[in-house]
C-alpha cells in the first residue's frame, strides 16, 4: 500500500505519474512501475502499517464498473515486466495476475476474460496460488476439485 513506501525524489520522477483514470488498483499499477525503475527494494521488517479495509466507497472496492480498468492494471503490470520476462518465474507472476482477472470478473466479461487467456497461453500455466485464494476453506477446496472454480464463484453469487 502507498503508505509503505519510500523513494527518491529522482525515481518517482523518471516515471509516468500516478494513473487517475483507473478505477481500482492504481496504488499497484504505479508501485509496479517504481519498483522495475528503481534500484533495487530494501524490506524493512519491523515497519507496521494500518489499513481501514471494508468501506463501501473505497476506490480499492471491487464493483462491475471497474472491470475495463482492472484489466488496464494487469496489462500495465504486463508491460512493464514485459523485459524482464525471460525468466519463467516472472512470467507464471504474470499469468496469475491475468488468472486473477478473470476469476474475480467471472462470468462477466466474456472478451476481456478471452484476451487475458490468450495472453495467458502465451506466457505460462498459472500457478495453484490463484485457486487456493479463490477456495480458502477445505469445503471450497472440495468444490473447486470436484467441479471447478466456476462453480464456486457461481455458488458464491447464489448465496449473496
Amino acid at each position: 500500500i502507498p503508505a509503505g513506501w519510500i523513494g527518491s525524489r529522482q525515481l518517482f520522477d523518471s516515471i509516468q505519474p500516478w494513473d487517475v483514470s483507473l478505477l481500482i488498483n492504481q496504488d499497484g499499477e504505479y508501485f509496479t512501475r517504481a519498483i522495475v525503475a528503481s534500484a533495487g527494494v530494501i524490506l524493512e521488517p519491523e515497519s507496521r502499517v494500518y489499513y481501514r479495509s471494508g468501506l463501501n466507497d473505497s476506490t480499492s472496492r471491487f464493483q462491475i464498473e471497474k472491470i475495463s480498468s482492472l484489466y488496464r492494471t494487469v496489462q500495465s503490470f504486463d508491460q512493464t515486466l514485459q523485459p524482464l520476462t525471460t525468466n519463467d518465474e516472472l512470467k507464471q507472476l504474470i499469468a496469475n495476475q491475468y488468472q486473477r482477472f478473470i476469476q474475480k470478473v467471472y462470468p462477466e466479461a466474456h472478451e476481456l476474460r478471452r484476451e487475458a487467456n490468450k495472453r495467458i497461453a502465451q506466457l505460462a500455466p498459472p500457478s495453484s496460488a490463484c485457486l487456493k485464494e479463490i477456495a480458502e476453506s477445505p469445503f471450497a477446496r472440495l468444490i473447486c476439485f470436484l467441479f471447478g472454480w466456476k462453480v464456486l464463484i457461481q455458488l458464491r453469487r447464489l448465496r449473496k
